[in-house]
């Protein structure tokens, strides 16, 4: 989510509450996220919907909150265009997105990286690559049948094929 497209509130359950009250507390910052002293929050979003949010202590240290959900929810920065990278950590997401201008989406862990991948692909009609250190064959299976890239390492491989 870009910090121009507005966060739709759910109708609904007292942690969704909790997190969009949060979230409204805390200070827009680049990249679609928000500060609230020291930490970072990052929305954790689904169908335009706040779901939850990472909190990014200073010290590095990254959790939820509790009880929210996260399966099949993401951050997304940038806009969507012909091509979007996957990638479960934060930093990494600003990082390829400052340095190659697309989208990226952050899926926050390897295990939500399957349901991520298919919301994108319904959602969006753009090429899909996953970076990720650790191989997963149920990622790979998942890239391949929509026609992505799946990187272990760096676009730089993406680039040689």
């Amino acid at each position: 989510m870009s910090a121009v497209e507005p966060m739709r509130r759910s109708n609904g359950l007292a942690w969704q509450a909790r997190a969009y009250r949060v979230w409204e507390a805390g200070i827009e910052a680049s990249h679609g996220v928000r500060t609230l002293g020291q930490r970072t929050l990052v929305p954790v979003m689904r169908a335009g919907v706040l779901r939850n949010l990472w909190v990014i202590e200073a010290d590095g240290h990254a959790r939820f909150l509790s009880p929210g959900k996260t399966r099949g929810c993401f951050h997304i920065i940038g806009h969507p265009g012909d091509l979007i990278i996957v990638v479960v950590d934060f930093l990494d997401a600003v990082r390829w997105h400052d340095k190659l201008g697309v989208a990226c989406v952050v899926a926050f862990d390897v295990e939500n990286m399957l349901h991520v991948i298919r919301r994108i692909w319904l959602d969006h009609s753009s090429r899909i690559i996953v970076l990720t250190e650790s191989f997963d064959s149920r990622i790979q299976i998942a890239v391949q049948a929509v026609r992505g890239a799946y990187l272990r390492h760096d676009i730089a491989e993406w680039r040689r094929t």
